[in-house]
Parts: C-alpha cells; sequence; structure tokens
C-alpha cells in the first residue's frame, strides 16, 4: 500500500484533537492511523507491504516505543496474525501441543517472514497462511486441544475500543484493542476467503466487513468464553456465502 492509500484511510478529527493531530503527523510523516477504510477489493486488503510495515509497528512497540501509532498498527499485526492463526487452528491445518507452544506466537510468524523477504510482493494472507502451515505442523495427535488466541468476550472488549477511537475520535481510547479488533476481522475474512468458505464481490470493503461483525456481536448474547473465531465465521457465512 502507497503512502497515498494509507493517507486515503484517514479521517480527521475535530477540534483540539484535529490540532494533535496534525502535529502527530508532522512529527510522524505518513504513519497512518486508520479511523476510517477506504474501499479495497477484497483481495487486495491486505498487501505485502502493508503487512510489513504493520510488522515493523509491531516490533517497535515490543522493543518499548510507545506511541499512539505503535500501540494502533502494533495491535492490527497481531490481530491479523492471531485471526489466521485461530482459522486454521479451527479447522485442524495447524496444531499447537501446549498452552506454552502457544506464547510468542506472533513473535513466530514475525521471525518467518523476515526470514523470506522475497515473499514479500506477495499478498499479506498468502505469506501469514505458509508461515503458520510451516511453523505449527499437525503431527498425529488424538487428543489435539484447540488453543484459540482469542474469545468473543475479548472480542467484544476490543470492538468497543474500536468505536471508541472510530465513532468518538476518542484517542485517548486504549489504541492496541481497537486496532487487534481491525486486525482480527480482516485477518479471518482474508484467511476465509482464501480457502472458499467466504465469497464476495470485489466491491465489498473492509468496512463492510467490520460492520457485519461489529452488527452480528451486538446482536449475540452470552458465549463469553467461545472462540471469537467460531462467531466471526458464522458472521462472514451468511454475509457472504458462496455459490454451491
Amino acid at each position: 500500500m502507497s503512502t497515498n492509500d494509507r493517507d486515503s484511510e484517514i479521517t480527521l478529527p475535530y477540534g483540539t484533537i484535529a490540532k494533535w493531530w496534525g502535529s502527530f503527523m508532522k512529527a510522524n510523516g505518513s504513519i497512518l492511523v486508520l479511523l476510517l477504510i477506504s474501499s479495497h477489493a477484497f483481495a487486495a486488503f491486505w498487501s505485502g507491504d502493508r503487512l510489513h510495515d504493520e510488522m515493523n509497528k509491531w516490533e517497535m512497540l515490543e522493543s518499548g516505543v510507545e506511541t499512539k501509532d505503535a500501540r494502533l498498527s502494533g495491535g492490527i499485526f497481531a490481530g491479523y496474525v492471531s485471526a489466521m492463526f485461530d482459522v486454521y487452528e479451527s479447522g485442524g491445518r495447524i496444531c499447537v501441543a501446549s498452552a506454552a507452544e502457544s506464547m510468542g506466537i506472533t513473535k513466530q510468524v514475525v521471525g518467518f517472514l523476515k526470514a523470506h523477504p522475497e515473499s514479500r510482493s506477495l499478498p499479506a494472507v498468502n505469506q501469514v497462511e505458509p508461515a503458520l502451515l510451516a511453523l505449527f505442523k499437525c503431527r498425529q495427535s488424538p487428543e489435539r486441544e484447540g488453543r484459540y488466541l482469542q474469545t468473543i468476550a475479548t472480542l467484544r472488549s476490543e470492538l468497543a475500543e474500536y468505536r471508541g477511537v472510530k465513532q468518538d475520535r476518542d484517542l485517548s481510547r486504549n489504541l492496541h484493542k481497537a486496532g487487534r479488533f481491525m486486525g482480527y476481522v480482516p485477518g479471518a475474512f482474508e484467511a476465509y476467503e482464501i480457502n472458499r468458505q467466504v465469497c464476495a464481490s470485489a466491491s465489498v470493503d473492509i468496512g463492510q466487513v467490520m460492520n457485519v461483525v461489529a452488527v452480528y456481536l451486538d446482536n449475540s448474547t452470552g458465549m463469553a468464553s467461545f472462540p471469537a473465531i467460531n462467531i466471526i465465521y458464522q458472521a462472514l457465512v451468511d454475509a457472504f456465502p458462496c455459490s454451491p
């Protein structure tokens, strides 16, 4: 995604926040804060360059750089990777033998991506998928236990922070949690789409997909401890079914 593409995703707040935003953008160049998502064909939600840009911000956050942009973008990257992990783990395509092994999954994916720079030109989903399949191969294990990274309760909490940032322009909200919602939903969608479990026209944009999931969450009650990927799958399959 080019700098211009990134800037087109920004909607400026008003009043004092607008003043802060101006100085923030001046200090950080063309760094994004994704308050509103522009329309993109579904196959181009996440380009390879976009993936690596967000990964770099995640690494900054991990190294202790606590800027607003690092928190938001770090959350976006972690959410995207977590969603794809949950999709493939729930489908039995990858396996994590223990809770200990499930720690540091994002860091392991980062290591794989940095070891394969030749893949950067590929769409994000075509980089993260082989990383997960290589890192978490399934071995014969009749007692395989799911190691989901996200629960419905956590997803609802992240949705609340996302809405606070997007709708209220409240940049004092938890930007990392808002970012995780902004990464988790597109990550799940792209993983399901590439495997033909959901189908959407090229006119569908990220904002529509996130709204579908948000409305589904609003209309669902309970199930707080259930895997988030279950409810996202149902929301996306209902909204974007594939023809028989």
